[in-house]
């Protein structure tokens, strides 16, 4: 016979095991610790020790401008058996590498200019221009080109560089997976790149080249300042085939020959004292004060009133030179930049000097004639039949 007692002690211990057997279970079902990715949820197990979580963290997604950061993953714990509880999920991984930006560009969509343009605003020479007064605009003479002619600031208003900018910098790179959940650094932007500078002239003559041709030239005249007064004028040496292009910049320099020794001089050696301070100066020795005055206006320049600046800024002496080439025709109707893109060397030294070497034969056309023989048959090009002027 079971005694009352017995009973009632039996009793607390079935209620105390069940509690124990209810606990251990609660504590089984507990999931793991997320990481900063993500957290799991509880598992919900039954028995003693059921449920086993865990999270799982998702990578993060790359940031802004190169610098992404890790977003928080999610996960939740799946249900299961065992005795323990949800292992702590795995860091988000760091944000991919954002790419550098690229470089912009303007003047996307101007009209080029040409000559009779109708357009009120223009590309041309790697600027943007607004026209100012239409009927000039319109004008089929070159001196209203845009940055050119020698009047052309009383057509256009000049309105800045549209050359393109720098291309992007080199990629970032991403950011590694961070241990306990940490979100990955994200890799910094790249800077933009540098605009790349190139000559005109490399691709038909060269430094190598130009310092051939003239051994024992003045270091005044420089080929990095020729080619950064050409800016100036976009057309020359860039107008029509190749033909026209070597024969241009042979033509150029075998009148330039001519004028200053092969680049011995700079200044007039027998000097006129009817031209007062306004003697010949530069590569195509310019003279007289009007076409200082002339010059000094379609460069930016006040050669008026500084005419030494020919003489004693590399830059400027070729930007004259060009002027003089790329605008004035000497009453002849053609510039020596429209006769030799027309095939006529002869034609360039009628609006250089024809009053004095388009007579006859003479001693300054026959040298200028036979550098340019020499300077096309180094260019590998045909002089063509058009050389003498009279």
């Amino acid at each position: 016979m079971v005694s009352l007692r017995f009973l009632g002690s039996r009793s607390l211990l079935v209620s105390l095991t069940a509690a124990l057997l209810s606990g251990l279970a609660a504590c089984g079902a507990q999931s793991g610790d997320g990481g900063a990715g993500g957290s799991g949820s509880v598992g919900a197990g039954s028995g003693a020790g059921a449920g086993m979580g865990s999270g799982s963290g998702m990578s993060g997604a790359p940031g802004a401008s190169g610098a992404p950061t890790g977003s928080a993953g999610t996960g939740s714990g799946n249900a299961g058996s065992g005795p323990a509880g949800g292992a702590p999920s795995s860091a988000g991984a760091g944000g991919a590498p954002s790419a550098g930006g690229a470089g912009g560009a303007t003047c996307s969509g101007v009209t080029p200019w040409v000559l009779g343009t109708t357009a009120s605003q223009v590309s041309h020479g790697g600027k943007r221009y607004t026209c100012k007064v239409a009927g000039w605009c319109a004008s089929t003479a070159p001196a209203y080109e845009p940055g050119v002619g020698f009047a052309w600031q009383d057509a256009w208003q000049d309105q800045g560089s549209c050359s393109a900018g720098g291309g992007g910098g080199a990629t970032g790179s991403g950011g590694t997976t961070g241990s306990g959940g940490a979100t990955g650094g994200g890799g910094a932007t790249g800077s933009a790149g540098a605009t790349g500078v190139s000559c005109a002239l490399d691709s038909v003559l060269g430094e190598t080249t130009f310092k051939s041709w003239f051994p024992k030239r003045n270091g005044f005249y420089t080929y990095a300042n020729m080619c950064k007064a050409i800016v100036k004028y976009p057309p020359f040496a860039t107008t029509g085939d190749t033909t026209a292009k070597k024969r241009e910049v042979a033509a150029f320099f075998a009148n330039v020959g001519r004028e200053t020794g092969m680049l011995m001089y700079i200044d007039q050696i027998n000097k006129d004292p009817a031209n007062g301070n306004y003697w010949g100066r530069g590569p195509l020795q310019i003279t007289w004060d009007y076409n200082y005055k002339a010059c000094g206006t379609a460069i930016g320049e006040n050669l008026l009133g500084q005419p030494s600046l020919v003489s004693t800024d590399g830059a400027i002496t070729w930007e004259t030179a060009l002027w003089f080439w790329m605008t004035n025709s000497g009453g002849t109707g053609k510039t020596p930049h429209q006769a030799i893109v027309d095939g006529s060397f002869g034609g360039t030294i009628k609006a250089i000097n024809g009053s004095l070497e388009c007579k006859g034969p003479n001693e300054g056309a026959t040298e200028r004639i036979a550098h340019y023989n020499a300077f096309t048959q180094a260019l590998g090009v045909d002089p063509g039949t058009s050389l003498i002027c009279w």
